[in-house]
């Protein structure tokens, strides 16, 4: 099969990585051509037949959004879908499918994906690893936002097959779609990469390092985690909570005392995070505050493949709650500062005695190969018509 797959970004960033993660499961059984702005992979992408870099025009965010609410389109990824658009012309090559992989933000994939499969008069398959737009729970429901919706429905209805990374989601991007036409659709998991991890065994007289790692953004509340934490401090005095690749506003830091201030640490970006794995205690995932969460964060597959134990801070009817749910080594706990403090609790207890057994029907789940098995599956009906 002979694919072009279009987005603005691949790697540094976590939709990055995860389109890197599919560029590499997909070119190794398939001839694979790329377009794309931001390209800086963290893995061997060499197997990709041929790179089209396209530059994106700069536009203020201010003139964006007006120009959006006005038209009800994006001028820089339309610039940017017409420029892809000449690049194709020139080169003059068929495809069997183009697959558009779309993130929060950056739609480039979705609008030039479109423009040029009307161009070969080929399939257009669409891959969101986030809900786009976001649920109003995450953004303001103002002129913007319903302009930005407007947009996000008239590409995604012009598509064929629509996957997004969990059920949840896949059923609100349906939901977003307005077309008589059938599209085909399906789950295309976060990949987890690489093979279950054993670390080094923490010493009893380690001190106890609860690790988030990524980002704080959006509906995600740390408040909880940093009053779950202060509340362990008057027990474990010993523990530290760390966060890499995130901050805190003052504000929020600023209600503890010094002596909690002082336990927590913040460290900056990094691409190789096992050293802090191995010296963590429990790793961190925080979901949003919201009800029926739809989002399931890509951070939690890297912490499926070290044996650490995870501490999950979710909702009741959220994508984590229904996928982790009865895994010793996954301790899920709400959005409530007692029941954080409770898991950080248990695993400082069972540190150095948990099965992470459980866990290994996830990560066959989420593992690259069957990920790609399972994408190969569906590509394979949407291009033979068996929808």
């Amino acid at each position: 099969m002979k694919i072009l797959i279009i987005t603005k970004n691949v790697g540094k960033t976590a939709p990055g990585i995860v389109f890197e993660r599919l560029l590499f499961g997909l070119s190794s059984c398939h001839d694979v051509d790329l377009i794309v702005s931001d390209y800086a992979p963290s893995i061997d992408l060499s197997n990709i037949k041929k790179i089209i870099k396209i530059t994106n025009p700069i536009l203020s965010g201010k003139l964006l959004k007006i120009f959006m609410i006005i038209f009800k389109v994006n001028p820089i990824n339309f610039i940017w879908a017409l420029r892809a658009k000449r690049r194709i012309l020139k080169e003059r090559e068929k495809y069997d499918l183009v697959l558009g992989l779309v993130s929060f933000g950056h739609y480039e994939g979705l609008i030039a994906g479109s423009v040029i499969s009307k161009l070969l008069k080929t399939k257009l398959a669409v891959y969101t690893v986030d809900a786009i737009p976001a649920p109003t729970s995450w953004m303001p429901e103002d002129l913007f936002y319903i302009a930005l919706k407007k947009m996000i429905k008239k590409y995604l209805s012009k598509a064929d097959a629509l996957f997004s990374s969990n059920r949840e989601m896949l059923n609100y991007q349906i939901n977003i779609v307005s077309s008589k036409k059938k599209i085909f659709s399906g789950v295309i998991f976060t990949p987890a990469f690489g093979s279950f991890q054993v670390l080094p065994v923490k010493s009893n007289t380690d001190k106890n390092i609860f690790l988030y790692t990524g980002g704080i953004y959006g509906a995600r509340n740390p408040e909880y985690l940093l009053e779950g934490f202060n509340k362990l401090l008057k027990k474990y005095p010993e523990s530290q909570l760390i966060f890499v690749g995130s901050s805190l506003p003052n504000k929020t830091l600023n209600k503890f005392s010094e002596e909690v201030i002082d336990k927590i640490l913040f460290l900056p970006f990094t691409v190789d995070l096992v050293p802090y794995y191995s010296m963590a205690t429990a790793l961190l995932d925080i979901d949003s505050d919201v009800e029926n969460d739809i989002f399931l964060s890509s951070k939690i597959m890297n912490y499926l493949m070290v044996d650490r134990i995870i501490i999950s801070e979710t909702g009741f009817n959220s994508p984590s709650r229904h996928l982790f749910k009865n895994i010793d080594s996954i301790l899920q706990c709400s959005h409530n500062q007692d029941a954080i403090c409770d898991a950080m609790e248990k695993a400082i207890l069972i540190k150095n005695n948990v099965n992470y057994e459980g866990r290994f029907p996830l990560i066959k789940l989420f593992q690259l190969e069957n990920v790609i098995d399972n994408l190969n599956a569906d590509l394979e009906k949407l291009l033979s018509n068996k929808i």
